[in-house]
């Protein structure tokens, strides 16, 4: 939308050629472009998108983890919602933007934002349906064909992080979960407290999921396969 708008003064120089009025269709397209409300319209438009914008720009950055990512997604998602109800435009439209754009906001979730807020000290899952949970743990029991997670103790693991129970209880760990009322994120909170655990292990792999397929196409280069079959699967 931002290259319409930069190319305004070109546009409306191309539609207003006197060799075009032999074009077929080309009145339609003059009065659009010679418009005054379609370009304040236009401007609405890139004002209400800013948050997406922004959001993708971020994401394309090296240095967010999973965690981050995902909120920013979802408060550029919250924010744009906002906007457009706050807008000009017809309840009509404002209906299908929404839709659109709550279809694209389900659309960019999946089963690991489940197991990220299910390892939420905060949160705990507690916010998840219980479709949502359930690929939740079965995502986590992908986790354990990683060489690096001891299968025998996830299970156990996640029945007592469910439960409040065992070494995840307050009884066991009181300086763990009081630590919670300060601004620790889920990632430091598991490494500070339960790095040894197979679930700080987990979280860590989802942290590390790359954010954008840009991101993903950076971490085939390093690893010198931009070309594999392992890379196109």
């Amino acid at each position: 939308m931002k290259s319409i708008k930069y190319a305004k003064n070109a546009l409306r120089e191309a539609v207003n050629y006197p060799s075009l009025d032999r074009q077929g269709g080309i009145a339609n397209v003059r009065r659009i472009v010679n418009d005054v409300q379609f370009w304040q319209k236009l401007d609405e438009m890139i004002v209400i998108f800013k948050p997406l914008s922004l959001a993708i720009f971020k994401l394309e950055k090296n240095l967010l983890d999973f965690g981050e990512g995902r909120n920013i997604v979802k408060m550029a998602f919250a924010e744009t919602l906002i906007k457009i109800e706050l807008s000009t435009f017809s309840t009509s439209f404002k209906e299908i933007a929404k839709r659109a754009i709550e279809k694209r906001r389900d659309f960019c979730s999946n089963d690991l934002d489940f197991v990220y807020d299910f390892l939420d000290p905060r949160q705990k899952g507690n916010d998840l349906t219980a479709m949502e949970k359930a690929q939740a743990l079965k995502r986590i029991d992908k986790y354990k064909m990683n060489p690096r997670i001891n299968i025998s103790k996830v299970d156990k693991e996640v029945r007592l992080w469910a439960s409040n129970g065992g070494l995840f209880s307050y009884d066991s760990y009181p300086e763990a979960w009081d630590s919670l009322d300060s601004n620790i994120t889920p990632k430091e909170w598991w490494l500070l407290y339960f790095d040894k655990t197979e679930l700080s292990k987990i979280l860590s792999m989802v942290l590390a999921t790359p954010l954008s397929s840009a991101g993903s196409e950076r971490t085939w280069s390093m690893r010198g396969l931009v070309h594999s079959k392992s890379r196109n699967r």
